[in-house]
């Protein structure tokens, strides 16, 4: 009982804590978004987004996709696209606002203690596991830490009141289970597309025709071209030393009214560096993937340099050397690119061309009571088998027909093909009423999700979002609605 007592008195004692930090920190972040900023980011329903809203938000989805992926963070940073995510969680929290939806502070508190990464094995929450976490692998203070996931539980609540009422029937119910579980087996005929591409005669007038006709695909964002004195950690003996090093830098800088960036750097014997051009999305030559540093690049002015800004690995002060607004290149730079794209085009057009006029070759030779392989071989055509559900492209053509008929064309990445349905496997009743209610859960799931996808767009165009500044890279692109929400990863 004494050791139950304990814990629970240490627990009360935990939550006091971080209720003081977040009211503390509540109140400094007030006095603080008082402050005049110069310039802003962008709009949202008609109302200016100023810089530190925008960086505050992208932080808060850095840093909940540094929980998500934890060390296969660096690998997939690529292929996220965190100020779409920024831009998508203020339109959400906008309209949360407008609302009234209100988080309590004991309703962070107990999120923050409930996630298992500030747990220990027995699922108790540590303070000192949540500051490491939090201060060292994220770099915020457990204060900002904790504005983020009430940002985030806002939107969850947003979330929960526009999904409410949405719902799964017994018909859809089925229907979607008889999609995910039936199989449908066939043999099908390529015709690739590689094959024709010889065949293609592509003109300079077609070439044209093609990059007038997509030329904001085309269109490449915002980059800049930064210099800068790095002061990373593993260089100095210690931490502060380094930060120490960045701070009499930045002073002797500022000593002037147009400082020599490259005499000042001699002077304490360190050397420059050049980024080369860069987005956001992209890694910085030199100093590798950075929010930070990038954030404040675009802000800055050709010429104009920056304070020390602090990064993973240590301190950078930066000098924009110069700075390219999204652009369409001209044809003439990416014409070798354009005239591949529109080769696949064509030659996807003659691929699927012939695939129709086998197709009807292979109907003759079918009513003639040829086999399909047979047909097949006759006209020099390799066959291959798969198995598909009714939801992908092959699916819906083979489960048009029965077993032993043609279903027609799909197409594929790689070109035409002509499918010939073997066999369907139908699904079990008495397997489906086993696992009815675990799939009545995910089918409601993918539906919620669907229907919120779909209000989100609505919501976007209202917002009519205008980007200024870097933030305008992004201005040709559409924020999606999240696949998970946003405290669903924790």
């Amino acid at each position: 009982m004494s050791m139950l007592k304990s814990m629970r008195k240490h627990l009360k004692i935990v939550l006091w804590i971080l209720l003081a930090s977040f009211v503390l920190w509540g109140g400094s972040s007030a006095i603080f978004s008082s402050r005049q900023e110069s310039g802003y980011a962008g709009t949202v329903f008609g109302k200016k987004v100023l810089w530190k809203e925008y960086e505050d938000n992208y932080k808060a989805v850095y840093n909940q996709a540094r929980l998500m992926y934890g060390e296969k963070f660096n690998q997939v940073s690529q292929y996220l696209n965190l100020e779409q995510e920024a831009w998508m969680r203020i339109i959400l929290a906008r309209e949360a606002d407008k609302r009234h939806i209100r988080v309590s502070d004991s309703e962070v508190i107990t999120t923050v203690c409930n996630i298992p990464l500030f747990q220990d094995s027995s699922g108790r929450f540590i303070p000192d596991i949540y500051k490491r976490v939090v201060e060292y692998a994220l770099k915020v203070s457990p204060r900002e830490f904790e504005e983020e996931i009430k940002g985030s539980i806002k939107i969850t609540k947003l979330k929960d009141i526009i999904i409410k009422d949405v719902s799964v029937s017994e018909n859809e119910l089925a229907l979607a289970y008889k999609e995910k579980n039936e199989k449908a087996g066939a043999d099908y005929a390529l015709v690739s597309v590689e094959s024709f591409k010889p065949l293609v005669n592509i003109t300079d007038e077609k070439i044209s025709q093609y990059y007038q006709l997509r030329k904001q695909e085309l269109k490449t964002p915002a980059r800049v071209n930064i210099e800068y004195i790095p002061f990373e950690y593993a260089s100095y003996k210690t931490k502060n030393e380094a930060e120490d090093k960045a701070s009499d830098v930045s002073y002797e800088l500022a000593q002037e009214k147009q400082p020599d960036f490259y005499s000042v750097a001699k002077k304490f014997n360190l050397p420059v560096k050049e980024s080369g051009l860069f987005s956001m999305q992209e890694p910085i030559n030199g100093i590798g993937i950075s929010y930070t540093v990038a954030l404040e690049a675009f802000k800055l002015e050709p010429g104009q340099i920056s304070s020390p800004i602090k990064s993973q690995n240590g301190r950078y002060i930066i000098r924009l050397k110069s700075k390219k607004d999204p652009y369409v290149p001209e044809l003439s730079e990416i014409r070798q690119a354009v005239k591949d794209a529109a080769i696949m085009e064509e030659a996807g057009i003659l691929a699927e061309k012939k695939a129709n006029e086998l197709l009807v070759d292979i109907k003759q030779k079918l009513g003639m009571g040829w086999t399909f392989k047979k047909a097949c071989a006759k006209l020099e055509l390799e066959i291959n088998t798969i198995e598909c559900s009714a939801k992908d492209d092959f699916g819906k053509a083979a489960f048009a027909v029965e077993p032993g008929k043609l279903a027609g064309i799909a197409k594929a990445p790689q070109g035409s093909a002509i499918i010939f349905v073997t066999k369907k496997t139908t699904i079990d009743e008495e397997k489906f009423k086993k696992e009815k209610d675990a799939f009545h859960k995910s089918a409601l799931e993918e539906k919620q999700a669907r229907y919120f996808e779909e209000w989100f767009k609505k919501l976007k165009e209202k917002a009519a979002v205008t980007l200024s500044g870097p933030a305008r890279q992004k201005s040709e692109e559409t924020p999606q609605a999240p696949v998970s929400f946003p405290m669903d990863d924790f």
